[in-house]
C-alpha cells in the first residue's frame, strides 16, 4: 500500500527534547510537542503559514516509510524508515490553518526531529496519519 500526498513544506526542528512534566502540571507529550512546534513559530524558525515561496512537496507514505520529493524537479529531499517514524500528528492552529506533523527519532532516545507541512484542506494531514496507521498495523500483523 501506498499513497501519496501534495502538501507545503514549512520545515524541520531538530534535537527536540520533551519532558513527562513540564512547570509542575502534567502536559500531555502531544501538547508539548504543539507547544513546541508554536514557540518554533513565535522565534521565527518556522513559519505560520505557508506561502506561495514555501516548497510544495509529495509524501508518500509505503511500508518502508515516508519519502518526500520536491513537486518540480521531483527529487528526493528526505527519508524516514519506518522504524524511526514515533508519531504523526494532524491538527488545526490557532489561525486555522491543517497542519501534519512527524516525529522521528532513534528507539530508546529522548530527543527527536520533527517535520512540519501545511495543507489547504483538512483531509490531507487527516489521511496521512490514517495511512500511516494502517501501514503499521499491516506491517506489525506480518510480524506476529
Amino acid at each position: 500500500m501506498t499513497t501519496e500526498f501534495t502538501l507545503k513544506y514549512l520545515g524541520g526542528l531538530e534535537d527536540v527534547v520533551l519532558s513527562p512534566t513540564q512547570g509542575g502540571t502534567e502536559r500531555s507529550l502531544e501538547a508539548q510537542f504543539i507547544d513546541k512546534l508554536e514557540e518554533a513559530q513565535l522565534e521565527g524558525k518556522l513559519p505560520y503559514i505557508a506561502s506561495e515561496e514555501d516548497q510544495t512537496v509529495f509524501l508518500t507514505v509505503s511500508k518502508h516509510g515516508i519519502k518526500i520529493r520536491d513537486s518540480k524537479k521531483l527529487q528526493v529531499i528526505q527519508r524516514h524508515p519506518l522504524h524511526t517514524i514515533c508519531q504523526a500528528i494532524h491538527y488545526v492552529d490557532g489561525l486555522g490553518n491543517f497542519n501534519l506533523v512527524v516525529k522521528t527519532g532513534q528507539p530508546g532516545k529522548n530527543n527527536f526531529n520533527c517535520y512540519t507541512f501545511q495543507s489547504t484542506k483538512e483531509d490531507q494531514p487527516v489521511a496521512v496519519v490514517k495511512n500511516l496507521q494502517q501501514v503499521f498495523s499491516q506491517v506489525a500483523q506480518l510480524h506476529c
